[in-house]
């Protein structure tokens, strides 16, 4: 799951917490983490929020940053 920053500073964390307490709830575990959108591909440099979650007993697949550069549409970094 991805979404804005906000979602871990709206209401005190509120919407973050939930979101894991439910995954949890479900019997998945969970990582959190704030990283660059940039870095996975997409044409921004913002800071996304990503949850990570897999059923218990499995291995939480977290994605690798990107080793392509980003261009713009004229092909310059």
């Amino acid at each position: 799951m991805e979404n804005v920053v906000d979602l871990l500073r709206f209401s005190n964390g509120f919407l973050g917490r939930h979101a894991v307490s439910r995954l949890i709830s479900l019997d998945y575990q969970v990582r959190v983490g704030i990283m660059a959108a940039g870095s996975f591909g997409v044409p921004q440099f913002r800071q996304r929020v990503f949850l990570w979650d897999a059923q218990l007993g499995k291995v939480i697949q977290i994605a690798e940053a990107s080793t392509v550069p980003l261009t713009n549409t004229r092909g310059r970094c």
